[in-house]
């Protein structure tokens, strides 16, 4: 038995390799008997709250755990900070859904070393996401305090009901999931989310202690910094005018939609779109070849997948960034423009776009409006609408780092001496 609390935060997502296919491995890796390799990159979000959390404070140990298609045994690393990042074998389970099987990703090892754990050692189980994907664990950890985060929109049977028009058998399925999630949502003691969408529909089922807390961001690191300066760095013209978005390339970012608006505005103004980040081979290809005038023309540069100092500067070489997501939580990039000073523009989603609104800076975007995102740039691009950035200190006192990780290490606290004390079976 330890004397600290122990927080385990799950991510109930196998790494995603595929992405990382034109990138070297990371700094944590471990080639595997099969002649693939598993590794550890420590930027998922659970690894940045956990250093931000044993930065601030001491009176908890902190552990990632990570389902891993690609693993054949558990492999762990210890970061500087006592961070403990932890690989467990998993596999695909086929699950029906509606009038077909889906992939539900499951670890039995994971299973037994935290029944394991549950009985040695005190607790904390920090789940993130839908509670349907931890659904497995809840049925067995009754006994430790259970903190569960919504990262992104706020997703639950009910909810996705109301989006299912045509799939009847799909309708019944969530009709069951939310008949489970009303009987067990209750045995989450704890829950932060980062938006207000649906907000209102889980506080019909969910009577327990919630909190809108969102991601962070190191405002040490991300400042703002000289335009010029960083154009001759990152070997880009002073006199046009430059977008930035940073993001997975994934269908949800809508990244294909913008290209298609910014190939439409190409016919009357000069500009430089900077695409940074990654995705599934056949999609980068795609968004490429949809590209294909505006590279021509060298109003397009895909920067790959750029992370730290390099990225930055690219946000000090803008006039703007822009992103233009179906759905978000509360986007770290957009945050790291915040803190940058550059002006941002949106698609109204996300807790950032409600901190746009409220104070009146940006630009707001309707998410499907694409002849909206058209006008309203070509507006931009006249120099007709100017666009203001949000104030830093208002940015940095809802998403500076140390603020987010002390919001979290009061509710650890809270559960540790109030839940431990009342569980069966606690500890003594």
């Amino acid at each position: 038995m330890v004397d600290k609390a122990r927080i385990i935060n799950i991510l109930g997502m196998s790494p995603p390799y595929v992405l990382y296919h034109n990138a070297p491995r990371p700094l944590v890796n471990w080639d595997t008997p099969d002649g693939q390799w598993v590794g550890i990159w420590g930027y998922d979000w659970a690894d940045l709250l956990g250093n931000e959390v044993l930065r601030v404070n001491n009176e908890f140990e902190f552990e990632v755990w990570q389902p891993d298609l690609r693993a054949d045994k558990i492999y762990s690393h210890v970061f500087d900070s006592g961070l403990v990042h932890r690989l467990f074998p998993a596999i695909l389970r086929k699950k029906l859904f509606g009038f077909k099987f889906v992939d539900k990703i499951y670890s039995a090892h994971m299973i037994k070393e935290l029944s394991k754990r549950i009985r040695e050692e005190k607790i904390i189980l920090h789940l993130n996401g839908d509670p349907l994907s931890y659904r497995g664990l809840l049925d067995f950890a009754g006994d430790v305090p259970i903190v569960t985060s919504f990262h992104g929109v706020i997703q639950m049977p009910l909810t996705r009901l109301r989006s299912y028009t045509k799939n009847v058998p799909s309708k019944f399925n969530h009709i069951f999931e939310h008949l489970w999630f009303k009987k067990n949502v209750s045995r989450i003691d704890y829950v932060t989310y980062q938006n207000d969408e649906n907000i209102d529909t889980l506080r019909k089922f969910y009577n327990g202690d919630i909190q809108k807390v969102t991601m962070g961001c190191d405002f040490s690191f991300w400042r703002p910094g000289d335009r010029s300066e960083a154009r001759a760095a990152c070997g880009l013209p002073l006199g046009r005018k430059i977008f930035l978005t940073a993001l997975r390339f994934v269908e949800g970012k809508q990244i294909d939609r913008l290209i298609e608006v910014f190939t439409r505005l190409s016919q009357k103004h000069d500009f430089i779109l900077l695409v940074a980040g990654h995705g599934d081979k056949e999609y980068e290809r795609y968004l490429k070849e949809l590209a294909a005038v505006l590279l021509a023309q060298g109003k397009i540069a895909f920067l790959g997948y750029i992370r730290g100092e390099r990225l930055r500067a690219y946000y000090h070489a803008s006039d703007y960034y822009i992103l233009t997501s179906m759905t978000e939580g509360a986007s770290v990039s957009i945050i790291n423009a915040f803190a940058c000073r550059v002006p941002v523009i949106s698609t109204r989603t996300g807790h950032t776009a409600e901190l746009m609104e409220q104070h009146k800076c940006g630009l707001l975007l309707d998410v499907y409006n694409y002849r909206m995102w058209q006008e309203e740039l070509d507006s931009i691009l006249d120099n007709r609408t100017g666009v203001l950035p949000l104030d830093r200190n208002v940015a940095k006192g809802y998403y500076d780092w140390p603020n987010i990780a002390r919001k979290f290490v009061d509710i650890y606290k809270r559960l540790s001496n109030e839940c431990h004390a009342n569980r069966r079976g606690a500890y003594s």
